[in-house]
């Protein structure tokens, strides 16, 4: 088993047992590289996996055949509309400013340095988890749109136990105005009903405090 994550199996145990639940996950590239989901997908768990790339989708559906799984060539974002994405592998994004800095990163520069755009077609957030019966887990690493998707979700529609989010809050390679939307993404999944369970490089994982 691969993740992004250390020990992340024993956090999914704490909190799920034996349970096989389902979760959606935004941003899931081929959904095999640094994911916090495969292993659950393997073991039973229905999934949603929303890629924007349709080649890199068709990886994810591959990988996923043999899974109760459903993979959505589709951006996500906080309405319907249509988003330019910049080319650039796992870090490919919608926001200008994240692939500026990429390209100016000895880990990012020659990833984020392709200057190619697409434009894709995205689904608003709420749009898409009121036709979810259920989540359990939310797993979305979106390169800077994280705080458009989660300052949208409506928490009264579904609210996951588990959440893990890519944040730049504390972030010294992004500058204080990005950091500061992180802060108050972070701020709002709390006053939601969440708690900080672990913080493990970019991302902080969140846990229902009724959970």
């Amino acid at each position: 088993m691969s993740t992004e994550i250390e020990n992340l199996d024993k956090i999914y145990s704490e909190v799920f047992g034996d349970k096989i639940g389902t979760f959606l996950e935004i941003g899931a590239f081929d959904g095999e590289a640094f994911s916090n989901t495969s292993f659950l997908a393997d073991n039973g768990w229905e999934g949603y996996y929303f890629e924007p790339l349709q080649e890199i989708a068709v990886e994810c559906a591959m990988r996923h055949i043999n899974n109760n799984v459903k993979v959505i060539p589709c951006a996500v974002s906080d309405k319907d509309e249509i988003l330019t994405l910049s080319l650039a592998g796992m870090m490919t994004s919608a926001r200008k400013d994240h692939i500026e800095i990429y390209e100016k990163l000895d880990w990012g520069g020659s990833k984020a340095n392709q200057g190619i755009l697409r434009q894709v077609t995205a689904k608003g957030i709420n749009t898409i988890i009121k036709k979810l019966k259920s989540c359990d887990l939310l797993v979305i690493d979106i390169e800077g749109f994280e705080p458009v998707v989660m300052n949208e979700w409506d928490f009264s529609i579904l609210k996951p136990k588990i959440m893990i989010i890519e944040t730049r809050d504390e972030d010294p390679d992004f500058p204080k105005y990005i950091q500061d939307e992180y802060r108050g993404m972070v701020c709002r999944i709390i006053d939601s009903g969440y708690k900080i369970k672990m913080r493990d490089g970019t991302n902080l994982i969140f846990q229902g405090v009724d959970t």
